[in-house]
């Protein structure tokens, strides 16, 4: 069992003021006055606690708006570390539990740095080096390094990770579950992990957008909020601002996928009554289940969407739905309430809008504001709007609709009148053809970016097919078929990005699907499913109970939702079973 905290009386360190030398020894710093000037009013009452417990030095206490460097991020660590233990920071590294960690490291040194504490970081596997035997010491921390870091210091000081790892009754503990943030997309696999545990502590929450910037830098008043954190997930958890566990549908709960996306939770809605047949229930990761209605949580999936559409009969020629918002409250109007769910492609913050209800050739640009900075008219015998993206549109003939074309109507440009097919992706590029691949032998298609400009002439460069052909079935990633035989049976793909990087060669399987914050996961054979990042980064795999059902995958709030032939199960994206069974244990 690991060295459990001994509360320090706050003002005992706070009164002996030590920095570090160049060397790695500490000495006594007479009349060092701390600088509060450069001081955020945001991190006051912290970086004030921070000061008091220790965590922050004297030396340390002014121009905080500077980034601290990789070698001062060592040094609080080891300060934390002395909290934790009750011991003098020049005696953390006699402290027994550590010292058996540090004299069983194969360590080597770095070239550039051998100041005492990094070595001692070092040698504890709080911190590695950059790769070439160098620490780099001077340089900034990104928040992805600086992740890593406190998560080491967390494992080898406290039993906080090895209890919730061995906690794994209902899968892995929440600690460890994905969260989704808007910028996900950019965290390096090696990072993730770590960053998903710092968030669900609540130790690095990220900013109040809900991104985690995971290549900036961390200047000193982040940092020592953070160290403040680290030392308070040990000493005092009941004092830290975790953010409220995330929830998933499990038990008998139908889920289903819109067109934009979305998983929306059904529940067996009965028409005309504004309820549903049964209960549905979340799980939060943490063995807690939740009713919907009773603890805020509402019907839809996910929670922050508004409303819902719910189709109660189709058949031939019907087709009947109704629009409720999350807490079964049911709306006559489908169309008032559906616009409040579209959202608006903006390019550089303009966009394209009809001028009249009429919808006569009349166009405006508009700003974010609504504001009109431009009217134009497109002849409606000539040009017939078949997609708009912002400011560009694709047009095409009214007597031919095989001849389709780019009109960017900020310029008032018309570019290449050639293509046959064309559309939008997510993030606004172009796909377009010059012949039509299910009729013409020869792969004629092109990727173009926002100015209609070639960026891969895709036939040229030896592929043959691309899926989805389409924009009706457009998903967060092109599938590019290769054009050599198939091997074993199987069709091979590379994966292209909605901003055209090829991050993946040669995968198997077309069930591809890709998560909010980039993490893509694809079926290679009936039973299991791998994934990667944005970046082609391999994460993990899994091997299925029984098959995996058609269609039966989804990611839903950063887990993988599977539906195979024996039950439903969550995944997370490093192949461990996330909540056990879930589609039954509560039935």
């Amino acid at each position: 069992m690991k060295k459990r905290i001994l509360k320090v009386i706050s003002g005992i360190l706070a009164a002996a003021v030590f920095t570090v030398s160049a060397a790695g020894s500490l000495s006594a710093q007479p009349g060092v006055i701390p600088d509060w000037s450069t001081l955020s009013s945001w991190a006051q009452s912290d970086i004030n606690e921070a000061y008091e417990l220790g965590i922050l030095q004297p030396d340390m206490a002014r121009d905080f708006q500077t980034e601290l460097t990789r070698e001062q991020f060592c040094d609080a660590c080891v300060m934390v570390l002395s909290l934790w233990y009750g011991c003098d920071f020049r005696e953390t590294e006699n402290v027994p539990e550590l010292k058996a960690i540090a004299d069983k490291a194969d360590f080597q040194g770095f070239s550039d740095t051998s100041v005492r504490y990094v070595e001692f970081c070092a040698k504890l596997g709080i911190v590695n080096g950059m790769g070439d035997g160098t620490f780099a010491p001077d340089s900034s921390i990104t928040r992805e390094q600086a992740a890593r870091m406190p998560y080491n210091t967390l494992e080898i000081g406290t039993d906080i990770i090895s209890d919730a790892e061995a906690d794994d009754e209902y899968g892995v503990n929440g600690i460890f579950i994905p969260h989704i943030f808007n910028d996900g997309s950019k965290i390096d696999s090696w990072a993730r992990y770590e960053i998903y545990t710092m968030y669900n502590l609540g130790i690095m929450t990220g900013d109040t957008e809900n991104n985690s910037d995971p290549l900036g830098t961390y200047t000193r008043e982040q940092a020592y909020c953070t160290f403040l954190r680290l030392y308070k997930a040990e000493a005092a958890p009941d004092e830290l601002d975790a953010p409220t566990p995330e929830a998933w549908p499990v038990a008998k709960n139908n889920l289903n996928i819109s067109s934009k996306g979305t998983s929306t939770l059904s529940a067996d809605y009965l028409w005309g009554t504004a309820d549903y047949e049964y209960e549905p229930l979340y799980y939060d990761g943490y063995g807690g289940v939740h009713k919907a209605a009773d603890e805020g949580y509402g019907y839809i999936y996910p929670f922050d969407q508004e409303y819902m559409t719910v189709i109660t009969a189709t058949g031939a020629g019907v087709y009947s739905y109704v629009v409720i918002d999350k807490y079964k409250n049911e709306y006559d109007s489908y169309d008032s309430i559906e616009r409040k769910q579209e959202e608006t492609v903006y390019e550089n913050e303009f966009t394209v809008e009809y001028a009249s209800e009429e919808k006569d050739g009349n166009f405006k640009i508009v700003d974010i504001n609504g504001n009109t900075v431009k009217e134009f008219y497109l002849d409606p015998d000539v040009y017939v709007v078949v997609y708009l993206n912002g400011t560009n549109m694709i047009l095409r003939n009214p007597d031919n609709s095989s001849q389709l074309f780019l009109y960017k109507a900020d310029s008032g440009e018309f570019v290449d009148r050639d293509y046959k097919g064309m559309y939008f992706n997510k993030e606004g590029y172009i796909i377009a053809y010059k012949t039509y691949r299910w009729i013409e032998t020869e792969f004629d298609c092109y990727f173009l970016d926002k100015e209609g400009n070639i960026i891969y002439d895709l036939g040229s460069m030896g592929y043959k097919g691309l899926w989805p052909d389409s924009n009706y079935d457009l998903k967060s990633c092109l599938l590019l078929l290769r054009d050599d035989k198939e091997q074993d049976g199987l069709k091979h793909y590379d994966v292209m990005t909605m901003d055209g990087r090829i991050i993946k060669q040669n995968i198997t399987g077309t069930e591809i699907i890709v998560s909010d914050d980039g993490i893509y996961a694809y079926e290679v054979e009936s039973s299991e499913i791998r994934f990667f990042d944005d970046k082609g980064n391999d994460l993990g795999s899994v091997v299925t109970d029984g098959d995996i059902k058609n269609g039966g995958i989804r990611f839903i709030s950063g887990l993988l939702n599977v539906q195979t032939e024996n039950g439903y199960y969550y995944y997370t994206p490093f192949g461990e079973e996330a909540l056990k069974k879930a589609w039954t244990i509560y039935e």
